[in-house]
């Protein structure tokens, strides 16, 4: 539960580069404060959030695949977030094995694996390995 006012604020896991899952709904979350009205701009769509105690949340409807595309956060206290070089497309999670971990450039092949790389959309986010919400603030 979020009751102080601390302006604007936008999930971390929302940033610049991201992607979302085509032909899905939308979800975007974050916090404002607790007398704001929040819009919500991704591409050609806007929506209003929907506000719980200075907790927001955005539905947006399916979309096709694109790039390029910016998703813009306005609050009705005049606070606004840009999030550049959205795409929207497809989404794969990949989890739940250390060797997954393993970098790719300590690999004996990184050099003729990277030199043949030329994947230009794919996009990629690490979550933070935290125990407790704060904690990656530590």
């Amino acid at each position: 539960m979020h009751t102080q006012n601390q302006g604007l604020v936008l999930a971390p896991v929302f940033s610049d580069h991201m992607i979302l899952q085509r032909r899905k709904p939308i979800r975007i979350w974050g916090q404002c404060n607790v007398d704001d009205k929040i819009r919500v701009k991704l591409g050609s769509k806007e929506v209003v959030a929907i506000i719980e105690q200075g907790c927001w949340t955005a539905n947006l409807p399916p979309m096709e695949a694109m790039v390029n595309v910016e998703l813009i956060v306005l609050s009705s206290s005049g606070e606004q977030i840009k999030v550049r070089d959205v795409a929207i497309g497809e989404v794969w999670i990949a989890g739940g094995q250390s060797n997954m971990e393993f970098r790719l450039k300590y690999d004996v092949e990184a050099n003729e694996v990277l030199s043949e790389a030329n994947h230009t959309h794919i996009r990629y986010f690490e979550t933070p390995k935290v125990s407790f919400s704060g904690e990656e603030q530590r």
